[in-house]
């Protein structure tokens, strides 16, 4: 029987401009209420509609108005709004071109920052890449003020990681500390940033020990600066925490995670409190601590019910862990309803034949099994080789004909 882990995914970039990056992860809470999203982004996007207007008025090479553009460029890559974003900025791109601006001028530093990210988070990596490429070289030339170059070279570092260049990522990212050594203050959270950033890379070289040291040292730097009861550090604090967990550190992961939790209640953020309580399911799990899993899985799972809702997809790796220590910790029967719960919302959301399927019902067997209900128990898992042996016919009429 498999168990998911929680999955952690991180976005940001420079301190001075995480605005249009967003401040955390997916776990993060939002500050601004559901109801003001629609009002704020048909705002965004009739600036942009304004901005175009005025680019196409004025085909003058115009600094001042490209720093305006990536201003507003901020705003909207900050709400999400990445196509637009890049609607904005490749016509300001088109207007300072065609006036033979581009040259090795870092004033057009910014603007290509701000296309490479547009583009980043819609995946147009080969855009991307040729965006911060171009920044790198102009700053590389040209007597540029140190954040930046910073900027830069993050943006570069993203683009190497979205690329799996992970070898490539690392020494940009230490080369962007390294610009900033001697001008960043204690604490400072571009700093936190880009040890956060530069372990990524460094963890997918499975160089997990050094990854580790700069998860501690970026969680101290955002504590000593901001305390504990802020939704970013709680985020950084989880992703640490998972890092103790990989290098079967789990005392500490332990310690971290609970106080992770209480401190995310205190904040009044169930999505932060079910996945910090999640993480800690998942340490104890991975010691076999089954007893101690399955009060922190229920929690953790009551959580997730007050941010998600009931049926909502997102409840999966919480029910599935729940179930998976109920499961090991001899109380197969309890599991039962858990399981019924899981095949409910991702056959909604699936299908019934999806292959994931197959998986949800061989774990529903295995608990049946330990309850001793064979019988059901049987069904389920001949209907789980039927789902896999159509996958696999499906899958088998795509290959191409074998040569003779």
């Amino acid at each position: 029987m498999t168990t998911q882990t929680s999955i952690h995914c991180e976005v940001g970039v420079v301190a001075p401009l995480s605005a249009r990056w967003g401040t955390g992860s997916g776990l993060e809470a939002k500050t601004r209420s559901c109801a003001d999203a629609p009002k704020v982004r048909l705002f965004l996007v009739l600036c942009v509609v304004v901005g175009l207007t005025l680019a196409a008025c004025n085909d003058q090479t115009d600094f001042s108005r490209m720093a305006h553009t990536c201003i507003l460029a901020d705003s909207l890559l900050g709400e999400g709004l990445f196509s637009e974003a890049e609607v904005l900025l490749e016509a300001e791109f088109e207007s300072i071109s065609n006036a033979d601006a581009l040259g090795d001028d870092p004033r057009f530093v910014p603007l290509l920052d701000r296309l490479a990210t547009a583009y980043l988070f819609q995946e147009k990596l080969s855009l991307a890449d040729s965006m911060s490429t171009d920044a790198c070289r102009i700053i590389d030339k040209a007597t540029a003020d140190t954040l930046i170059r910073v900027e830069a070279m993050v943006i570069r570092a993203r683009v190497s990681l979205s690329l799996r260049r992970y070898s490539e990522a690392e020494k940009q990212f230490n080369h962007a500390l390294a610009l900033l050594t001697g001008i960043s203050e204690t604490g400072d959270p571009t700093v936190a940033y880009l040890l956060e950033s530069l372990s990524i890379a460094l963890l997918a070289q499975e160089k997990t020990p050094t990854a580790t040291a700069m998860r501690e040292q970026a969680l101290r730097s955002r504590v000593e600066r901001e305390g504990l009861v802020d939704s970013a550090n709680l985020v950084a604090l989880d992703w640490l925490a998972t890092m103790y967990v990989i290098s079967d550190r789990y005392e500490e992961a332990e310690d971290i995670l609970s106080i992770g939790s209480d401190a995310a209640k205190r904040l009044g953020s169930s999505r932060l409190q079910s996945a910090l309580n999640l993480n800690l399911c998942n340490c104890y799990y991975r010691q076999r601590e089954y007893m101690k899993a399955i009060p922190v899985c229920s929690t953790a799972l009551q959580a997730a019910e007050r941010c998600f809702g009931v049926s909502a997809n997102e409840l999966l790796p919480y029910l599935r862990n729940y179930a998976a220590a109920l499961y090991y910790g001899d109380h197969a029967g309890a599991a039962i309803p858990l399981h019924e719960r899981i095949l409910t919302i991702a056959e909604a959301s699936l299908g019934e034949n999806h292959v994931k399927i197959a998986q949800y019902l061989a774990e529903f067997a295995g608990s049946l099994e330990a309850a001793h209900e064979e019988r059901r128990a049987d069904k389920l898992i001949n209907r789980a080789k039927l789902i896999v042996k159509r996958y696999e016919d499906s899958v088998a009429t795509l290959r191409p004909p074998t040569p003779y």
